[in-house]
Order: structure tokens, then sequence, then C-alpha cells
């Protein structure tokens, strides 16, 4: 009897140490020896294995040493600006604001994103005394777009509705200019323009790197903004009428405050956001997205818990939250864009492709495949 039980117990501990208890409490770890699914992990392993995953990224991805010239590379963008972006339209120029993952501290090694956001001057007008913006925003049928009545005379079209300027843009910017040179060396400028946005594709010594620049109205300087910018930007949809051109609101000045308030505060917050961007290169499914979608998830993550810790022990959490997230809005088509809840970002996006977002991490969630789908970077 008693070898029999000897037997039994010395049974019952292998089997525990090799994670295979019948209760399935435990899985058999793999060849690191962790545990990768989470219904079979103990209590708090999964999160750690999880939490391993996501410092891996950020410490062999995410971080990467930049070369002096690399460290160079706003200065050139800010030379630009200054000697060749600016002069093309400094009649109309009112101020300009750098924008892009550059200035949100949100680019991944490689890849710099450079916008600069050339605001129009607008004339004031006299009103009981008052000074007042002689440009009023006029509502659409679209709550993401707007017509500008009035503004500066020589961009107005015979209704007096205010033009992007960009064509007198395009024509400064487009033509050629020679000797170009920041620090002692040749910068050479390709231009082009595409949609909303006049591009810069600039290559010095070895650096290369983009600018798009597009032609925006600040909220304080038109009456009816709501507080927001406007950008001017071709409107798609040809079933709504319209007497002149389409401005787009921004929330891009918004949007930087907040994540440079992260960058400062709460660090972490930017570095989920920057492994959601890196998942999306990897991920077909993921790259139906822009990075302002996830950027959008980030800000309803926050909001919607705003108590939830940011230290490295809750990452994990707020990582599968985010995804959740993400799933359930693509599955319900709707994301309201975090500084206009008038918009529903998903609203005419292609169903097909949504459903195959909504397949792909509903299969995610169901299977606690969190750790698998993080490898894969």
């Amino acid at each position: 009897m008693c070898l029999k039980l000897c037997i039994a117990s010395a049974w019952i501990i292998f089997v525990f140490i090799n994670g295979t208890l019948a209760t399935g409490k435990y899985s058999k770890p793999d060849i690191q020896g962790e545990c990768k699914v989470e219904g079979d992990c103990p209590s708090g392993e999964y999160n750690s294995v999880l939490g391993k995953e996501l410092r891996r990224i950020e410490e062999k991805y995410l971080r990467s040493s930049l070369s002096n010239d690399q460290k160079k590379k706003p200065e050139v963008v800010s030379h630009i600006t200054q000697t060749l972006i600016l002069p093309c339209l400094e009649a109309y120029r009112s101020d300009v604001a750098y924008m892009g993952s550059s200035y949100e501290f949100t680019t991944l090694p490689g890849k710099s994103d450079y916008d600069i956001q050339f605001f129009l001057k607008v004339p004031k007008t006299k009103k009981n005394g008052n000074k007042i913006s002689s440009a009023v925003a006029e509502k659409s049928d679209n709550p993401a777009w707007r017509l500008v009545k009035g503004g500066p005379s020589k961009l107005l079209d015979e209704k007096g509705y205010l033009s992007t300027a960009k064509s007198e843009m395009d024509k400064c910017l487009l033509a050629e200019k020679d000797n170009m040179e920041f620090a002692g060396s040749p910068v050479i400028v390709k231009r082009s323009t595409s949609g909303p946005a006049t591009t810069l594709n600039l290559k010095w010594r070895q650096e290369q790197l983009d600018i798009d620049i597009v032609v925006c109205l600040k909220a304080e300087d038109i009456s009816n903004s709501g507080g927001l910018d406007l950008v001017g930007k071709p409107y798609s949809d040809e079933s709504v009428a319209h007497g002149g051109e389409y401005w787009r609101l921004s929330y891009s000045r918004k949007e930087l405050a907040k994540l440079r308030e992260y960058y400062k505060h709460d660090e972490r917050k930017i570095t989920l956001f920057r492994i959601m961007k890196a998942l999306k290169h990897k991920h077909s499914q993921l790259k139906y997205f822009p990075s302002y979608f996830y950027k959008n998830v980030l800000f309803k993550l926050v909001e919607d818990n705003p108590a939830a810790s940011w230290d490295r022990v809750s990452l994990p959490d707020r990582f599968m939250e985010m995804i959740r997230i993400i799933s359930e809005a693509v599955d319900t088509k709707t994301l309201y864009l975090h500084f206009n809840k008038e918009v529903n970002y998903l609203a005419n996006k292609d169903e097909g492709k949504l459903t195959q977002v909504a397949n792909f991490l509903k299969r995610i969630i169901r299977k606690n495949k969190y750790i698998e789908l993080l490898q894969t970077i």
C-alpha cells in the first residue's frame, strides 16, 4: 500500500511540474518555459509573459540610437520651412504649425512624418466697436466639413466662398529652386502634389524625409468654428451640393497637445500607441486603418477608464483592452472621433474589410492569442 501511495504521489508531482494537471489550470510550458494561453496559466503568469513581450518590443524595436544627421532632421525641416515654404505664401500667412508623428513622439524607427500646417491670415472687420472675423464657417450636410464665407478677398470665388490658396502655393513650391543647402551640404528637393497636400521629398546627405504642407484656418480666426481649426481638403461625396470649396474640421493641434501631455506624464500611453502602429505594419488586417484610427482608439481607452493604472505591470491589461476596443468598434462599425463626437470614423468604411478585421480580432480574443500577436514583431 505504501509503495502504491509513494508512486502515486511521485506521479502527481511529476504531472504538476510538467504543467499537465488534469484541472487544465497549467499548460505545458513552451520552449522558454513560459505559458502562452491565458486560460491555461496560473493567475498573473499570463500577464507576466505578455509584459515581457511588450518590453521586448519596446527595447528591441522601438528604441534605436540616432546618428547625428538623423537628429538634425527636424532642423532640416525648419530650415526648408523658413527658406522655401513660408516665402511662397508670405502675403497670406498668419502662422505655421509643425505636426506629424515626429512632433507627437510617436514615430517608429526609420519612419518620420513631418506635416506643416500653413494658417491663412484672415482680415478682421469692426462691428459695434469690436473686431470680428471676416470669415464665417457654415455647416454642411456632413458634420466633418464646412464651407467658409468671406476671408482674404483675393481667395474668394464669385459667390464669396473662400478657397484654400493651394493653387497659389503649388505654383510657387513646384517651381524649380536650386542651391538649397543645410549645414554645408546640398538639400535635393523633389516636389509633388496629391489631394490636399503639397509634398516636398528631401534628400540631405544620406537622410530622406517628406514634408506634407496643407493650408489651414485657425479656429480663433473664423466665426462659428466650434473651437476647431479647418484644413483645406477636397470633399469626396459628390452627392452633396455645395456653393464653394469645402474645408474639413481639423483636430491636429488638440491631438498634438494631448499626445505631448501623455508623453510628459504617462509615456507608456505613447509606448502602447507605437506598439499598435508596429503591429499594423505586420498584419494585413490591421493595415486597413491608418495610424489616425489607432490614435483615436487610444484616446477612447484613456477616456473610458481614466483611473486605470499605466505602470509597467498594468501595461498588458491596457494592451488587451485596446485590442478589445478595436474589435468592438470594428464589429459595430462605430468609433466616434475623440474631439468630435458627431463624426463616426467607421461610418463609410468598406463593410467587407471591416468584417475581415473583426473576425481576425475576435479569434485573437476568443483564443487568447495576444502573446502570439506580439511575437510577430
